[in-house]
């Protein structure tokens, strides 16, 4: 078995919601989340779909599937 090598810094890091988006009540603890992966030396890339909460889902799905 092949496992990947370990994330380091300046490794890039994708935060998605393809399904249900991040609800507003939670975009703070998100904050907290992404700072600290980004304190730790890590690049990170949001997902257009990341904080939307369309309906029960992160967006409509035209834009998910973007």
């Amino acid at each position: 078995m092949k496992s990947p090598n370990p994330l380091k810094p300046g490794s890039k890091i994708a935060v998605t919601a393809f399904s249900s988006g991040v609800p507003k009540s939670l975009h703070e603890r998100l904050d907290i989340v992404i700072g600290h992966l980004r304190s730790s030396g890590f690049e990170v890339l949001e997902g257009l779909c990341l904080r939307d909460d369309h309906k029960h889902v992160s967006a409509p799905a035209e834009r998910r599937a973007q």
